[in-house]
C-alpha cells in the first residue's frame, strides 16, 4: 500500500518560495512528487503534523480545502489501482494522476527493448527492435499516447503492414510484401507492449484493443510442414560430400539434429563432449532447459570421429561456438548463433540442390523430418512428446497433426474404392 501525504518542499524556488506537493511513496521504491500550483512563502506556515497550512496564512481555509482535493484524488487513484491490480508504484500513481507526464508508447517501448537486451535476448531484441521502429514510422509519432492506440489505429496498422516490402528477402528473389505470420508477429509485440503500459499505469484497462467482440483478435496463421521422406534422408546419408569440407560440415549438423529426435540446431551447437557418456545423450533443452537423454545411434559415430582431432574449446563439439571467448554471455552468444544458424541454411541449401531435393533446407527441416518418420510409424504420442521434448501433450498433438496422413489417406482411398 502507498503512503500519500502533503508536504512542503525544503528547498526554495528561484522565487524564494516553498512549493506544496503530494509526496507518493512506497516501501522499496523511490519517492514520487506531484506538485500543486501553490507556494508559501515561509516553511514557518506549514503543519507537518496535520499537513495543513497554519492560520497565519491569509488565505489559510481555501488553501487547506484545495490541498485535500489533491490528497484525495491521489488516495483514490492509489486505491483503485490496487483494486484492479495494476502498477501501484508511486511513479506509477503519480502517471495516473498527472497524464501529462505519462509514459508514451515510444517510452514503453525502448524500456522494453533495453529490459530484453539487458537479459541478453539477442533474437527478441533484433527481432521486436525492427517491429517498434515499423509502428513508429506508420504512425509519424514515437510519442503517441496508449489511448490513441484503438481498434481502428490497429486494423490500419494491419492494412499497412500487408502493403510493406520484405527486406530481409534474396536480392535476386521477386519482391515481396511481409508474410502474414510477420504481420502477426507485429500485433504479438504491440500487445505486449499495451500489457506493459497497463502495468505501469500508461493505459487504461477499458482502453485495451485486444479480445473478444469487435476488438483485435490475434490468430497464428497455419502453415504447411513438409519433412523429408526415407529416401531423400538416405539421399544425404550416402552423400560424399567430403571434397567440400563446408557442406560435408552443414550435412553433418543436419543429421545430427535428425539423429537426436529433431533436435533444435541450438542445441546441436552446443553439445559438448562430455554430454555422450555410456552410450547416451544426455543434455538440458537451451529453450525450456528439460533434460533430455537419447541412446547414441551407431549411424552418429561417424560423425563425431570427423571431430575428434579438433580443438576443443569450450569442450564443443562442432566449430561454430568456439570463437567465442565465453558461453555465458547470453546476448553474444545468442548472435553467434543466429550468424551460424544462417550459414547452416545457407550451405543446406546446396546441398539440397546438389542431391536434387526440392523442399525448403532450413535446419528446422530435420525437425519436420524426424516428426514425419514418427507419424508414418504410428509412434505413440506419449513416447514422441518425450522425445520432443515438449512440455505439453497438446503441443505434441497439434505439432505431429502437421505430419500425419496416414488415416486421412485410407479414407480418401476407401472413399474413391483405391486399394492400399
Amino acid at each position: 500500500m502507498s503512503s500519500i501525504k502533503l508536504v512542503v518542499w525544503s528547498r526554495e524556488n528561484k522565487d524564494g518560495q516553498f512549493p506544496i506537493a503530494v509526496k507518493i511513496s512506497k516501501k522499496g521504491h523511490t519517492p514520487s512528487y506531484i506538485f500543486t500550483d501553490h507556494v508559501l512563502s515561509s516553511r514557518d506556515l506549514w503543519d507537518n503534523t496535520t499537513q495543513r497550512v497554519k492560520k497565519e496564512h491569509p488565505n489559510h481555509k481555501r488553501l487547506n480545502s484545495l490541498l485535500l482535493q489533491k490528497l484525495a484524488e491521489a488516495t483514490e487513484t492509489s486505491l483503485q489501482m490496487e483494486i484492479n491490480k495494476t502498477d501501484t508504484s508511486a511513479r506509477a500513481i503519480k502517471r495516473k494522476i498527472d497524464p501529462k507526464k505519462a509514459e508514451h508508447f515510444n517510452d514503453i517501448a525502448q524500456q522494453y527493448l533495453k529490459e530484453e537486451l539487458a537479459q541478453g535476448h539477442y533474437n527478441v531484441y533484433n527481432a521486436d527492435k525492427p517491429r517498434i521502429e515499423r509502428f513508429i514510422e506508420f504512425t509519424t509519432n514515437k510519442n503517441i499516447p496508449f489511448a490513441e492506440i484503438t481498434v481502428g489505429l490497429l486494423e490500419k496498422f494491419q492494412r499497412y503492414l500487408r502493403g510493406c516490402k520484405n527486406k530481409n528477402q534474396k536480392k535476386t528473389s521477386v519482391p515481396s510484401t511481409l508474410s502474414e505470420r510477420t504481420v502477426v508477429n507485429h500485433l504479438l509485440l504491440m500487445r505486449t507492449l499495451y500489457n506493459r503500459a497497463i502495468k505501469s499505469g500508461a493505459a487504461e484497462t477499458k482502453d485495451y484493443p485486444f479480445g473478444e467482440d469487435g476488438k483485435i483478435q490475434i490468430k497464428l496463421p497455419k502453415s504447411v510442414k513438409v519433412g523429408l521422406v526415407s529416401s531423400e534422408i538416405e539421399k544425404i546419408e550416402n552423400s560424399d560430400l567430403k571434397l567440400c569440407e563446408t557442406l560435408n560440415h552443414a550435412k553433418n549438423i543436419w543429421l545430427t539434429a535428425y539423429y537426436f529426435a529433431g533436435m533444435r540446431i541450438t542445441d546441436v551447437f552446443l553439445l559438448k563432449w562430455s554430454d555422450f557418456q555410456n552410450g547416451r545423450l544426455n543434455y538440458c533443452m537451451s529453450k525450456n532447459n528439460k533434460p533430455l537423454s537419447f541412446p547414441i545411434p551407431q549411424k552418429f559415430y561417424k560423425i563425431l570421429g570427423q571431430y575428434k582431432q579438433q580443438e576443443q574449446k569450450h569442450d564443443l563439439i562442432f566449430p561454430e561456438l568456439k570463437c567465442l571467448e565465453s558461453l555465458d554471455n547470453l546476448f553474444n552468444l545468442q548472435k553467434r548463433i543466429s550468424h551460424a544458424v544462417n550459414w547452416q541454411n545457407k550451405k543446406m541449401e546446396r546441398v539440397f540442390q546438389k542431391l536434387e531435393i526440392n523442399k525448403k533446407a532450413s535446419s528446422h527441416v530435420s525437425r519436420h523430418s524426424f516428426a514425419q518418420r514418427a507419424a508414418e510409424l504410428d509412434i505413440h504420442p506419449r513416447t514422441v512428446q518425450e522425445l520432443y521434448g515438449h512440455e505439453s501433450l497438446t503441443t505434441t498433438m497439434i505439432y505431429q497433426s502437421n505430419f500425419s496422413y496416414k488415416k486421412v489417406d485410407e479414407a480418401l482411398n476407401a472413399v474413391l474404392g483405391i486399394c492400399g
